[in-house]
């Protein structure tokens, strides 16, 4: 087995441990097991649990972030930096995520959007979470400035992050509308997740353009 497959077996195994347990409770131990490989090469690849964490985060990270970015640069070039619409610029930071859920055929996206769901709020793991992805985060808040220039900054930021707790919320696992609804709709049903985030979120954002608190702020601008 090669290196970075053997390294691979560990990220797995870390990622499905990590979303069904608190990373601080899981072992080196139980992550060997699961990733048939010895305790040793856990040290050997990682030294540590903080490192393996970042390193599990870093790696769907930059799957994301090259696709978002690829995503973002195409739209800005078809249509104009000055021409965008709130829409198309939530499904490009959006799709990306939801498209691996919706076909992750041997559960490793799942695991991985339950994990986010479980830490992003952990102060501990911040940094990480800020490393990973608020470079490419802030591009796409300055395309939604620009594509709605009559929203104020603070509101564009404070809506950018309700998108950002969807996204979370959908891929956590939490199960909450299996049992409000007595399973009659499922939490993994990520094709109609998706198929009602995009008008949720982007309806947000035009519903906070036509409230009173930004016309107010747009008359004190004035």
């Amino acid at each position: 087995m090669s290196r970075r497959d053997t390294k691979n077996l560990i990220l797995d195994a870390g990622e499905s441990l990590f979303s069904k347990s608190s990373y601080v409770d899981v072992t080196f131990r139980q992550i060997a097991d699961q990733a048939g490989v010895h305790i040793s090469q856990i040290t050997y690849h990682f030294q540590n649990k903080d490192r393996l964490l970042k390193q599990v985060i870093d790696r769907r990270a930059a799957e994301l972030n090259d696709e978002r970015m690829s995503l973002l640069k195409t739209y800005q070039r078809v249509v104009g930096k000055d021409n965008m619409e709130m829409e198309p610029l939530i499904r490009a930071f959006l799709d990306p995520y939801f498209e691996r859920l919706i076909n992750d055929e041997n559960g490793t996206w799942r695991n991985y959007g339950a994990l986010i769901g479980r830490i992003v709020f952990d102060p501990q793991v911040l940094p990480t979470l800020n490393d990973a992805y608020n470079d490419v985060a802030r591009h796409y808040l300055e395309a939604f400035i620009r594509a709605a220039p009559e929203i104020d900054e603070e509101h564009i930021h404070r809506a950018f992050q309700f998108v950002l707790s969807a996204m979370y919320s959908a891929g956590a696992d939490n199960r909450r509308i299996d049992t409000l609804s007595e399973d009659k709709f499922s939490s993994n049903d990520f094709d109609r997740i998706y198929e009602l985030i995009i008008p949720f979120v982007t309806g947000g954002f035009k519903a906070i353009a036509n409230s009173p608190t930004a016309r107010q702020v747009q008359g004190d601008a004035a």
